[in-house]
């Protein structure tokens, strides 16, 4: 999440207030490879001890930089290759990652972030706190590091980037299953050796903490599969209420027969596209509804446009998976 809390199934949030105008979908263009910016990376390390300010070069001081041989630390290797993960993955879909994730690290253009962090009070190590974004930061606590979290908070950045972290109930509800969505499909396509059929679509596997999500089934974990079914939280919980978003990400990319639609998945590389073009299509603050036809426009965009090999066949297995997960009831 950013700046928030993980626990178990609900999770305390406080809330980064994200302010930006709604967007027309724009034009399914990549940025060219000459254009984007080379990755510049920065891994501060907390050493599993206590911190007020959490931040890369802040608070807590740079271990590995661009270009640096590995630190011999375990979470500190593991981080600066997952950026480079991330940096290859946006990529992939048209984005440049180090533009829309670099602050001023030491004077220059650079992608932080902490790791093995703990908070001033609270448990240390292992703990789910600190392990958020905000304002181009990230931080982990070494309890919830691993690649799927990883990715899911930088998400969050891209999704700032853009002007589009909702701030509460739905709208944050659609940030939450975004960043998860596309946090998996980091896991999925980054080569590492431990995604294996069983953790397939389930959040924080690797980690000391243990998978604290299952998008694929998230009746598992006392989550909603669909707006308004068995488990939807009446109360607007967003960490709860994401888990239909996530359910829908998985339909699109696997594909189920599930709630009396009969989905084909389109794959990884046509749906990390379709995310990345969500983020930036829908409008700021995007409701269950407002994602439904984001989703559904940005496919027909790409199956227009060739995006990813995206066909209009597969936008008709996107506009199943929306029935199915009810996002617009």
């Amino acid at each position: 999440m950013y700046r928030s809390r993980l626990a178990a199934a609900a999770l305390a949030a406080p809330l980064l207030l994200a302010a930006a105008p709604a967007a027309a979908a724009p034009p399914s263009t990549t940025t060219p490879a000459a254009t984007r910016a080379a990755l510049n990376r920065a891994v501060c390390d907390g050493a599993n001890q206590r911190y007020s300010n959490h931040f890369c070069g802040q608070g807590v001081k740079v271990t590995r930089t661009e270009g640096s041989g590995p630190s011999g630390v375990k979470d500190v290797d593991a981080a600066y290759d997952f950026l480079g993960d991330l940096d290859r993955f946006y990529a992939s879909v048209g984005g440049d990652f180090q533009q829309m994730l670099a602050s001023d690290i030491g004077g220059k253009p650079t992608v932080g972030v902490s790791v093995r962090v703990c908070d001033s009070s609270g448990e240390c190590p292992g703990g789910a706190w600190p392990t958020y974004y905000t304002g181009k930061h990230v931080v982990l606590n070494s309890g919830l590091f691993s690649d799927d979290t990883f990715a899911h908070e930088f998400t969050h950045g891209v999704q700032d980037h853009h002007g589009k972290l909702g701030d509460k109930t739905e709208a944050l509800a659609v940030s939450e299953g975004i960043a998860d969505i596309l946090g998996e499909l980091v896991d999925l396509t980054n080569g590492s050796a431990d995604d294996t059929a069983a953790v397939r679509w389930k959040m924080g596997d690797g980690s000391p903490y243990g998978i604290y999500r299952d998008m694929d089934k998230p009746g598992l974990r006392k989550m909603p599969d669909r707006k308004g079914g068995q488990y939807w939280a009446s109360d607007g919980n967003a960490v709860i209420n994401a888990a239909v978003v996530e359910k829908a990400g998985f339909l699109i990319a696997e594909g189920e027969t599930f709630n009396g639609q009969t989905v084909t998945g389109i794959g990884t590389a046509k749906s990390a596209a379709l995310w990345y073009g969500v983020i930036k299509a829908m409008p700021a603050r995007a409701q269950f509804k407002q994602l439904a036809s984001t989703v559904r426009s940005v496919c027909a965009a790409h199956a227009r446009d060739g995006v990813a090999g995206t066909t209009t066949a597969d936008c008709g297995q996107v506009d199943k998976a929306v029935k199915a997960t009810q996002l617009e009831s």
